[in-house]
């Protein structure tokens, strides 16, 4: 029994060492679960960014989309413009080609020629008994007189019926210490499988502590990842900086009229927008400008033809009648009265001649600056075209690295959804085991308190039997301070003192009746004793 009470107090200790470790791993177990929720919390915000960042990106490519749109409309119509200007400057070089030839006809007739001018991410329990062989002594009335009160005394104790006979008492008080040992002998199997189950909570704690090792060392892979995860999303900061110059570069070619600096980058691709089609129509009223330029130009060009080949037929007329005129005042005789009047027709011809040529030579000028203007109009319609080619180079490269960026981001979202799926996981893993722990901790710690109950009940009710055994061994003269007495031996020096005892009973019983007889027949035979 004193092991089973040492196994009991280390029990208590193993408990108490248990329920320690089970508070601190609840308290670990909660400081996991705050940097859990701490790290989903950042992996939430990680994401709203990168959601923030799609949807920019998504913008930007819709704007690329729309910058290549306008972009292949102004390529078409830059190559239509091109070849209207082509077919002008054929035109306006056949012109000058006519107007050249008319010219040098004029100076046939005239003599003079102008110049012209041209110009960017536990217990056994080991009972040894040793049998000690002690002298009985004689006993004495006192000695039987405070047995037979030990004996009254153990059976109220046991809650026996009066009225039984010695041997009944002791036989029933034997019995009952039987049944005690029963009980403590099964008191023992619970406590070892208390024990049993001690080791399987050990056992289930360190599977708990493996657990707990593991998700440290995800937590240490997560928190490895979030650093990951933050050089990416400085790249993409980077190439969100790079985005949004690519954007001011954009305005700066646009000629955009409010500063950059004070306009939101958010709102600056619309206006951007907003810009490139206000160029466009820009663009288009200057070619429908152009277009009108042209036709006017040519309406001119050819009343000017016509005005050279009306005068070319003057000319040609005014020759043949210069040449009829001189071969008639060469063959024949004019009179004197004719000849002045001949002379000044003559001159007034002769001035006008030199007046139409006089228009005919600003025509010719007018035309070449026309030509001229027309020329300059072609090369900045060039160089418009040399920008949206770069436009459209810084908006492909633009594009690519849209695209790259499209693809990291859905390989960053597809690692955080599966990070999302594993901490959920081992939240709810997390979850069942310490319900399962708990419950298992609430299940021993009632039995144990049951198991203390029922050993305490025991060991109060073993006390009270080693201690009537022990009265029992001295007052029948037996050494039970230094040596244990086997248990026959007492059974036995109480079976021979049950029965002198009884024999004594039996002796004062004849003897009493004995006298009884005596002073009946006393009284018959003399009357009644005298009183004293």
């Amino acid at each position: 029994m004193k092991e089973l009470i040492h196994a009991h107090c280390t029990n208590q200790t193993q408990l108490a060492l248990k329920t320690d470790a089970a508070q601190a791993y609840e308290f670990e177990q909660r400081a996991s679960r705050e940097t859990i929720m701490r790290l989903s919390g950042e992996l939430n915000k990680h994401q709203k960014e990168k959601e923030v960042a799609l949807s920019k990106a998504l913008k930007a490519e819709e704007e690329l989309q729309r910058f290549q749109a306008i972009y292949e409309q102004s390529e078409g119509r830059a190559c239509l413009l091109s070849d209207r200007v082509k077919q002008l400057t054929v035109a306006l070089q056949t012109a000058r080609t006519e107007a050249d030839e008319r010219e040098r006809k004029l100076t046939l007739l005239l003599d003079s020629a102008p110049g012209t001018k041209s110009q960017q991410c536990a217990s056994e329990a080991t009972d040894s008994h040793a049998c000690l062989v002690t002298e009985v002594r004689s006993l004495s009335k006192e000695d039987i007189q405070a047995i037979h009160t030990f004996l009254n005394n153990i059976n109220r104790w046991l809650e026996q019926l009066d009225g039984k006979s010695l041997p009944e008492i002791l036989s029933f008080t034997w019995e009952r210490i039987q049944e005690l040992m029963e009980m403590v002998e099964t008191r023992r199997m619970q406590v070892q499988e208390l024990q049993e189950k001690v080791a399987q909570m050990n056992s289930s704690n360190s599977k708990a502590r493996e657990n707990e090792h593991y998700t440290r060392e995800r937590i240490e892979q997560l928190e490895i990842q979030r650093a990951t995860d933050g050089t990416t999303i400085d790249g993409l900061r980077q190439e969100r900086n790079q985005l949004v110059d690519l954007i001011c570069k954009l305005a700066l070619a646009a000629k955009f009229e409010e500063p950059i600096e004070q306009s939101d980058y958010e709102i600056l691709g619309e206006t951007l927008l907003v810009r490139i089609n206000q160029l466009q129509q820009g663009d288009t009223e200057k070619q429908a400008k152009q277009r009108l330029q042209i036709s006017r130009l040519q309406r001119e060009l050819h009343q000017a033809k016509e005005r050279s080949e009306s005068m070319e037929l003057q000319i040609s007329i005014m020759r043949r009648r210069l040449s009829e005129a001189q071969e008639h005042r060469f063959q024949t005789t004019t009179p004197a009265s004719h000849t002045p009047t001949t002379l000044a027709a003559s001159e007034k011809e002769r001035n006008r001649l030199a007046k139409q040529l006089q228009q005919t030579r600003e025509d010719a000028d007018k035309l070449r600056e026309e030509i001229v203007l027309l020329k300059a109009r072609l090369l900045e319609s060039s160089h418009d075209k040399l920008t949206q080619i770069s436009h459209s180079k810084a908006l492909r490269t633009a594009q690519t690295r849209l695209d790259e960026l499209s693809r990291t981001y859905d390989e960053q979202k597809q690692n955080n959804r599966k990070m999302q799926l594993e901490l959920e996981h081992y939240k709810k893993r997390y979850s069942t085991e310490t319900g399962k722990l708990q419950e298992q901790i609430e299940q021993l710690q009632q039995e144990l308190k049951s198991t203390t109950e029922s050993l305490e009940a025991s060991r109060r009710s073993e006390e009270q039997l080693l201690d009537f055994r022990a009265l029992l061994a001295r007052h029948l003269g037996l050494d039970c301070e230094h040596l244990s007495v086997p248990d026959y031996e007492i059974l036995v020096q109480v079976d021979r003192l049950v029965a002198a005892h009884q024999a004594e009973v039996n002796n004062f019983i004849t003897t009493e009746k004995a006298l009884q007889m005596v002073h009946n027949n006393y009284k018959a035979a003399h009357g009644d004793f005298p009183h004293q």
